[in-house]
This record gives structure tokens, sequence and C-alpha cells, in this order.
């Protein structure tokens, strides 16, 4: 009886692999491999956690180089030899290129994401020996391709991204032509990683262990490669496919604010498969510079078989294109001609319809965030003259015109709230429990307002639980206050991981895609007894050298915030179950455990690193949110009202919890830190509800001495908010 729903999680598993892999080159028709018997399998990681080998027999091929992956054992990569291909059929060669991580993770930034010498000889070897080779890419983030992009004979170049314990099944289907590839990059692929924005800034080992520098501004990823023109090896959004699409403009629609672009696409190759359609802003160029262009809206068809058309709506909010003026402390959309493309990939679009505005207009005034700190350099497109073809001017000069009601663009302004103020006593004369604020037999306040200062600060500190935590189970016996379990699925590298990473998901496009994996997540919170997990992580892969870019959805704040919030509905759509977003609001280097400084300017931190989260949290209202452990210009976020209390609370009408870690990151042995980590009751003053990792077991709970009592009501009721919504 429980073999069905075991079955059925595996197929959706690998289904949801599957959507997330791209097809980077296919080269004279390499791929599908269908029909297909034997093939001969080299490389890394084809026994690991994916089971690639298991996957490619499980679908009926007969491995031929059994004897070079014997030999491969734990240890690294031995060379292909003559020999090791004498006795294989001279077909078909798949070889594996895997990374479990890269950039700062390691400490090897650059090491990690070029080929080794001995990768390179290999598939030198193979690409000679084999009439097709494919080079299948297992790795969390970027690689550096250039070396296998100049040999000649490679066939053709997958993505497989960390693809869970069902990758190997879900490659089987791609490399068979039993699944059409459909994902597309969330990250530009540059020829170099010298080609990205600061890169220069970027070291490895123990250099620049206190400091970052954000000095690409506003101008990250696919911003900056469109604005300066200059050529990645694989572009934002691209991605290929077994079958051939033909994308037909219909019109763009204006109503109330909301714009809406029209179009219809028909599979006309051989195969079936999906598309992804992406509609991009560009901006006039005003007072405020601006990148050449910005995602605003994507869709994802179904299943097309040959032959077959649909009609996709791609809807896109002007004010979410709005610009930061630091000057006015206010996001504004400046007067002109706003040109609305759409395309497969940021280097692949053609203008479709221009939105007119006839003036400045104010989309909504807010407050400064950051601490002042000496002017910076930054990347500035001022003076610079961007070239534009023939036929993009005469799109331009044909584009309809459409004129949208300034007053529709405008939102209110936050209402910034001051200090908390203490909450009154309760006139019940029993010790109130949880059960009786959720019956409404009484209210949170009235209970929090019975607790002692020392009890409120016991829901404020977490419990060390290997990989997780656990909030306090002081108040269990006198209020029936239970402790949530909190869990990173991804804490631990080494485990096998059932689901895809999150980069690899991103990849899909596919809101359904996230919705799916949080369904999945949502499930094993039930088995598993969980009540939060830290995910999605909304921070952005700014640069290939910062690490950890599996776990992160994507470079553009708007499609990491909206896929984010498709997964945070798929966790929370289980009664009870919530997801913790991270990290707030910008990462350094990578996962250095101790305090960074980030340095950049007020502009890039709104457009750029808050965006994503504003979307994910005003849309799907995730039970909390997690700190970076990283300082913005010199304080850190956790200690930060301006961006807890004025952003979250006041601008994002934030109501779960705020969780940071304080007073715990310590710097790696005969390492030097500048900056201490965040301190407790700073963390608490400032608009954090729940510190971590928290107390050990017999440790002495948090003083709440140097807080004020409606500090601490404060934390505490937010704390006590998420419990109540769990299902303890």
């Amino acid at each position: 009886m429980t073999e069905k729903p075991e079955q059925d999680k595996t197929a959706r598993l690998r289904a949801l692999a599957a959507q997330g892999m791209v097809l980077l080159e296919n080269r004279r028709g390499t791929l599908p491999l269908a029909g297909a018997e034997q093939a001969a399998l080299f490389g890394s990681g084809v026994r690991g956690i994916s089971d690639i080998e298991g996957g490619l027999l499980r679908a009926g091929l007969v491995i031929t180089s059994e004897r070079w992956l014997n030999a491969c054992g734990d240890g690294d990569v031995p060379l292909v030899t003559s020999e090791d291909v004498a006795g294989t059929d001279r077909d078909i060669a798949i070889c594996v290129i895997s990374r479990t991580s890269t950039g700062q993770e390691t400490g090897h930034a650059r090491e990690d994401l070029a080929l080794t010498e001995r990768e390179t000889r290999n598939i030198q070897l193979l690409a000679a020996a084999f009439q097709r080779l494919v080079v299948v890419l297992q790795t969390p983030g970027i690689l550096d391709v250039s070396q296998i992009r100049q040999i000649p004979g490679v066939g053709a170049l997958l993505l497989m991204g960390e693809a869970g314990a069902c990758g190997g099944d879900a490659l089987a289907d791609i490399l068979l032509g039993k699944r059409t590839p459909s994902g597309h990059l969330a990250a530009t692929w540059a020829e170099s990683i010298a080609d990205y924005p600061g890169a220069g800034s970027f070291a490895s080992g123990t250099e620049n262990l206190n400091d970052s520098y954000f000095t690409g501004g506003i101008y990250e990823g696919y911003r900056y490669f469109d604005t300066w023109q200059k050529s990645p090896a694989y572009p934002f959004g691209y991605g290929l496919s077994y079958t051939r699409f033909l994308t037909e403009y219909d019109r763009t629609i204006v109503s109330e604010g909301t714009v809406t672009v029209r179009a219809s696409v028909t599979n006309t190759g051989r195969f079936p498969g999906q598309e992804v359609l992406q509609v991009y802003v560009s901006a006039p160029a005003g007072r405020l510079e601006k990148p050449f262009q910005v995602l605003a809206g994507f869709e994802k068809t179904g299943v097309l078989q040959p032959g077959e058309r649909c009609e996709l709506k791609v809807a896109l909010s002007l004010p979410l294109c709005a610009s930061y003026d630091p000057d006015q402390q206010a996001f504004v959309l400046e007067k002109g001609e706003y040109f609305l493309r759409l395309g497969d990939s940021s280097r692949s679009t053609h203008v479709v319809s221009c939105l007119v505005l006839s003036e400045d207009v104010t989309v909504r005034k807010v407050q400064s965030i950051l601490p002042e700190e000496e002017v910076m350099y930054v990347l500035s497109s001022r003076g610079m003259t961007r070239a534009s073809g023939r036929d993009e001017e005469r799109e331009k000069e044909r584009a309809p015109r459409l004129y949208p009601d300034v007053r529709d663009l405008s939102l209110l302004a936050p209402a910034y709230g001051g200090e908390p103020q203490a909450l009154g006593k309760s006139g019940a004369v029993h010790d109130i429990t949880l059960e009786e604020t959720r019956s409404g037999a009484h209210s949170s306040g009235e209970l929090l307002s019975q607790l002692e200062d020392i009890e409120l600060a016991a829901l404020c500190t977490g419990r060390r639980q290997g990989t997780g935590a656990e909030t306090t189970d002081a108040l269990l016996s006198s209020r029936h206050i239970p402790p949530l379990v909190i869990r990173n699925p991804f804490a631990d590298r080494k485990r096998a991981q059932a689901l895809p990473a999150p980069s690899l998901l991103a990849q899909s496009f596919d809101r359904a895609v996230l919705r799916e994996a949080g369904d999945l997540l949502g499930e094993e919170m039930e088995e598993k007894n969980t009540d939060l997990i830290v995910l999605p992580v909304l921070g952005l892969q700014r640069n290939p050298l910062s690490g950890r870019g599996g776990l992160c959805l994507s470079e553009d704040p708007f499609l990491a915030g909206v896929l984010g919030a498709a997964l945070v509905r798929g966790v929370q759509s289980h009664m009870g179950r919530g997801c913790i977003v991270g990290r707030l609001a910008a990462s350094g280097q990578g996962a250095a455990p101790c305090p960074r400084n980030i340095h950049l300017t007020e502009r890039a931190l709104r457009e750029l690193y808050l965006a994503g989260f504003g979307i994910c949290i005003r849309s799907s209202h995730p039970l909390g949110i997690l700190t970076t452990g990283s300082l913005l210009a010199g304080v850190h976020a956790a200690e930060l009202p301006s961006l807890l209390q004025g952003v979250v609370r006041d601008e994002w009408n934030f109501e779960g919890l705020v969780l940071s870690e304080a007073e715990a990151a310590e710097a790696p042995s005969g390492r030097r830190t500048k900056y201490p980590p965040a301190k407790t009751l700073q963390c608490l003053a400032a608009g954090s509800d729940l510190l971590l990792p928290g107390r050990e077991e017999g440790e002495l709970p948090l003083s709440p001495e140097g807080l004020s009592r409606a500090q601490l009501e404060r934390a505490a009721g937010h704390v006590l908010t998420v419990i109540r919504r769990s299902a303890r």
C-alpha cells in the first residue's frame, strides 16, 4: 500500500529535475540519443548522489566503460587512455564534469570554476575517439566552459546541475529524447570569470576577508553585459531545445497599471517541447542612468506537440520597473518611452510595443536604509553610446505606442512606525495558555503581558539542534507553548538530497515547477515533523566566485522573487508548515564564517538586493526571514532598524518572524577578522525576533537586561504569532 505514493514521489522528483536542465550546445544533432543501445561513460560523480550510471542503466543503455569506472574509486578521476576506449563501441561517449561546491565555499574559487588539466585532456581524447561526445555538467553553479567550447568534436554540452536523488533518471530521459530539454539559464555564463563586474575585487583564501565592495552598482549579471554590449558565452535566459518554436506577437494591453503582452507560440519542429517567453523593459535615459533592459515578465508553455499552437499572456507591473532616486528617497518612473522587448533570452529580444509616460511619476516615497559612508566607485554608463542595429531602430519606429494613466502607477507611501509600546496587563486571573489564544478566549497580547521578561527573552532564543534549531520549550508546561523545529534542507551538502538544488529549479522558468517542489518539501516536513525550513534563498548570484550558487535562485531579483514566492506557496499549502526566506539583504564573497562588511549604494540595495525579497514577501507571505551575517555600510543587517522595521515591517507589511544569527560567528583559525559578530541585545532592539543558532543545552537563557519591555514583547509576539499558526 505504501509503494504507490513513494513511486509517485519519485516520478515527481524525476520530472522536476528534467525541467531545469539546460541544453547549452547541440552540434550536428548529437542529441537526442534516441535508439542508442550502448554508450561509454566517463568522468567524476557518475556514481554519486544522482546516480548517473544507474539512471542510464535503468533506461536500457549498456555501459561499455565499466573497467574505467571501477578504477575511479572515490579519489581523483584518472586519465582516460587509448586502452580505456579500445574495448568500447566508438559511437557514443558521455563525459561528466562534477563539482559539489564552487567559489568561496572551498577557498579555491578560481580553480573550482575552471576545468582541471586532467579533465581537459580526457575530453580531448574522447572527442577524437568517438563519433558523438556529450559533455554533462553536474555542478551547482557556473563553470568556465571556454576550454570545452574550443575542443573540436564535442557534440553537445548539457547543464545537468545538482539534480537530486532522481537526477540520473531525469538525465537519461533528456539524453535519450524521452523528454525535451526546456530549461533556461537563470544567470549569465561569461566567456571568462574576469568578465563579471567586480571580479577583480574578489579573492580566495584569506584576502579581502573583511570587506566587499559592490562596485557593479545597479549593473550586475545581464544588466551589465547587455548595457555594455559584452558578449557572454551563454546569456541570461538562454536554453536550447530539440525542437523549434515560432513566436508571433499579438498585442499589448494596458489596464489600471497592469501591462499584458499577448503572443502565440507554435511548435514547428519534430519533437514535443516547451518554450519560455520573456519580456524585458528598456527604460528611457533620463536624470537617472538605467540598465539597457530588465526582466519584467515571463511565461512557459505546456508541452506542445509538433504543429501545436498556444496563446500566452505575459503580465508585468510597470511600477516594479521604477528606478530608485536617492536624492528624492523615492522610486520614480521618469517620463519618456518604455520599450517592451519579447524574446527567449536577454540577447534574443525584439521590440514589440512602447509605453509612453508624459511626465515623471513618483511611484512610492520611502526612507533611507543605509548609514552614510564615503562615496565609493561604482560602474556608470554616463556618456556611453550604445550601438543599436538598423533592425532595432526600425522596430522602435514601428512599435505601437500606448499611454498608461499615470494615476494608476503611484502607490501609497508606507506608514513608518515609531518605537513599540508596552502591552497593558491582562485582567485574567489565571495563566493564559496557547490554546486559549487559538480559540479566541484570550488574545496573544494578553498572554504576552503575563510573561516575565526572562520568559519573553526565552521565546526569542533558539536552541541548537544539529544542522537545525528549535524554539524554546521553557513555556511548554506552564503555557502549553511548544517548540518549533527549524531545518535547513541543504545544510549538509554531503548528504543525499532528494530535491534538485534551487538553482536548477529556477532554470525551469516555471512557477508550477517551484510550487510542486514546495509541495514535495511540505510533504517531507509533515513526515519529519518539521515546522519551518530555511528556503528559498533570495540572495543574488552576482558572481560565480561568491560560491553557494546552487542555493540562490537567480542573478535577477524579479525571477528570484516570483519563483521564490511559488515555492513558498507550495510549502505553506501544508497547514502549519512555513518557509524562512534568506538571506536578507546582500551576501559578500561567499560562505566565510565571520562577518564581512558590504559596501554598496542605496540604489543597488533597493533595486537589486531587496527587490526579490519584496516581491516574494508581498505575494506569498512566508512565515520567516533570515538575515545575513554580513554588515551593510558598517552596521550588521540584524542590527539595522531601518531595514528590519522600516523596510520589512512598514514597507512590506511583513507579519512573520525575523531570525538572525547573533554572537555565533567566529573567525577561522589563523584568520583575523575586523568586525565582531552581531550582538544579541542590539539585534532584538533593532527588530530581530529569534536569535540563532541559539543556546546549547544547559546554557543560561538570554538575559533581558538592557531591553525595554516593549521591545521584548514585540519580538516575542512575532515568534508567538508563528507558533500559533503551526500544526503543534
